[in-house]
């Protein structure tokens, strides 16, 4: 956990792609993206349930720090995003049940509200997250988190 983390904070680790951009979207200028990989997969919940309740807790601070550090890593922004959406792939070479893929991936959201990212992970903030699956070899098992700011309706 600590090389992962001294990895992504010193930009060494190679599997992570940190992008932090403004671009032009709908004809406005500033809106927000980030996207960043982070090597691995966290547990599902029908993993996790064979595990004791300490061990879960500590698979889902390791993955919350992981997010919120390559959140950081990516560049935050000036100010947490009222409104999001939020696209969350795991990339695994086993299909997912969607409630494992869903419950698997909240520690990741709640790295985002930590590192300031997105004011709250609530349906209000960031409406319902994009969940995609995506098949890979055995043994290169990552997930990715795009973030994109959006306007409200005036």
């Amino acid at each position: 956990m600590k090389r992962v983390a001294h990895a992504i904070l010193t930009g060494t680790m190679t599997a992570t792609q940190s992008v932090c951009a403004r671009e032009r979207v709908g004809g406005r200028m500033g809106f927000y993206r980030m996207y960043f990989e982070l090597p691995g997969l966290p547990p599902m919940v029908n993993k996790s349930n064979a595990l004791s309740w300490k061990a879960n807790m500590g698979h889902r601070r390791k993955w919350r720090r992981m997010s919120m550090l390559a959140a950081r890593a990516a560049g935050i922004p000036p100010a947490p995003l009222n409104k999001a959406t939020v696209t969350l792939t795991r990339y695994s070479s086993r299909e997912p049940d969607f409630d494992g893929l869903v419950s698997g991936m909240k520690s990741l959201l709640d790295g985002l509200k930590d590192a300031l990212v997105i004011v709250d992970d609530k349906m209000s903030n960031i409406g319902v997250p994009t969940y995609i699956w995506e098949k890979c070899k055995p043994g290169t098992g990552k997930v990715s988190v795009e973030v994109r700011e959006i306007y409200a309706k005036e």
